[in-house]
């Protein structure tokens, strides 16, 4: 019976070898599987060689940092007067104000990213500074294409513009289809804020039903209006007035919105429910949200402080231009010294008041460092060796006669391995071999 059953087996391999189908060799690519069984296998088109190879996944060449922070401004409509009043036009700023924020990200060198970045990182797939600015601005006033978008160009800070579609396109104070499209042709991002403008978390006297179909127009249809006239997808809401609840959020889910920005001041980080990103909303003549999103990075008695490192005076000799302030090390310089004196010659800055004369320095924070009434140079010699690649100096006093502080703030490197070489003693020259110690003898 055994021999039997082992003559049935080799009969049927036999059998296999003759009548089966070819299997495919590995190399050749099967994509799919046939829909009947009796359909036969067909050898996938080779693409045509002037075809670009597929494009490779958007990933970051590092792991990504989730430990970073974000801070987004909200600003809304902009006035070229100074005459503003906040009980008149609370949500207008000056546009010199304005600038002046601009100018002190700038000064700080504080990163300014656009939505679309933040919400990349947000995915994984690219990383951010660890701390930034994200710039937004609600409504759609024609102010945002006259007197901020000149400003935000000039320093080449991206943004995202939120305008609601009954104030789009239309005359007088609205942005036109053209000034937007500039704007998004110019890096700038488009997001929805409704159809309305109005508090969608009031239902009022409608049934549940007609309030359900008004989120979802406010909502699905802003958004395909949006996309249809500026030909980019806003893929963020700003909730009007910063109102909102569960079925306004729900409604901006269902529409496919990727984030929803509220008017609570709050930083941003990789925690963050996306459904309610908060936003520092800045108004009129006060500078105290912008402080308190910059509070990480910038003392809010510095904001608006006015950065000496680029203002300029005339040799008196040669007539030429030279800085203001001498610094040691030069920003943006690479030293070699592991403990440098750190200086700042004050000489043509006029008279200080010496009670507000203060040096910090990063990963030392605030130092002890000297001012010479001869020499006017204020220094500070670390008393340790420094170990970091990287140093940040700001350096802050009051003019007399000022109320703002003026500040200094610049960055230099330290090249620890050239340093380490310089002091390292070369090998004899009569002897070339490597002296291996013997250990120790107890």
């Amino acid at each position: 019976m055994l021999l039997f059953r082992q003559v049935l087996s080799i009969l049927a391999l036999l059998a296999c070898l003759a009548g089966c189908e070819k299997i495919p060799a590995p190399e050749e690519p099967v994509t799919s599987v046939p829909e009947a069984v009796e359909a036969p296998l067909e050898a996938e088109p080779t693409p045509p060689a002037d075809l670009p190879p597929p494009p490779e996944p958007d990933t970051p060449d590092e792991a990504v940092d989730t430990t970073s922070k974000v801070a987004v401004l909200g600003y809304h409509k902009f006035s070229a007067s100074p005459e503003i009043s906040r009980k008149q036009l609370p949500t207008t700023i000056f546009i010199e104000k304005f600038r002046e924020q601009m100018q002190t990200l700038a000064d700080n060198e504080i990163p300014v990213i656009g939505m679309g970045d933040f919400l990349a990182w947000r995915r994984g797939e690219k990383n951010i500074p660890p701390f930034s600015v994200i710039i937004t601005i609600d409504d759609g006033y024609v102010s945002t294409y006259d007197l901020a978008f000149p400003i935000l160009k000039e320093f080449d800070f991206p943004f995202t513009v939120y305008p609601y579609t009954n104030f789009f396109g239309g005359a007088g104070k609205t942005l036109s289809k053209d000034e937007v499209l500039e704007m998004v042709a110019a890096g700038g991002e488009i997001g929805s804020h409704g159809i309305s403008h109005g508090f969608l978390n009031r239902q009022g006297r409608r049934s549940d039903e007609i309030h359900a179909a008004f989120l979802k127009k406010e909502a699905t249809d802003s958004r395909r209006i949006l996309k249809e006239k500026t030909g980019q997808d806003p893929v963020t809401f700003s909730y009007p007035y910063g109102a909102y609840d569960d079925r306004v959020i729900a409604a901006c889910v269902d529409a496919g919105y990727a984030a929803m920005v509220t008017v609570r001041g709050r930083k941003v980080s990789w925690e963050t429910d996306l459904k309610e990103m908060g936003r520092y909303i800045v108004h009129g003549e006060d500078d105290r949200a912008f402080a308190w999103a910059l509070s990480s990075r910038l003392a809010i008695g510095l904001v608006g402080a006015s950065n000496l490192l680029k203002e300029t005076t005339k040799d008196k000799v040669t007539g030429e231009e030279k800085p203001l302030v001498d610094l040691f090390p030069a920003n943006g310089s690479t030293i070699k010294e592991r403990q440098p004196t750190i200086s700042a010659n004050l000489s043509l800055i006029g008279n200080i008041d010496l009670d507000t004369l203060s040096m910090s320095v990063s990963g030392l924070g605030k130092v002890g460092a000297q001012y010479d009434e001869a020499t006017k140079f204020y220094s500070y010699t670390p008393l340790q060796r420094f170990r970091l690649p990287d140093y940040r100096v700001l350096v802050q006093f009051v003019r007399e006669g000022e109320k703002k502080p003026s500040i200094l703030r610049w960055k230099f490197s330290v090249d620890a391995i050239a340093n380490y070489l310089e002091h390292t003693p070369k090998p004899s020259e009569q002897d070339d071999s490597v002296a291996i110690s013997e250990p120790a003898k107890n």
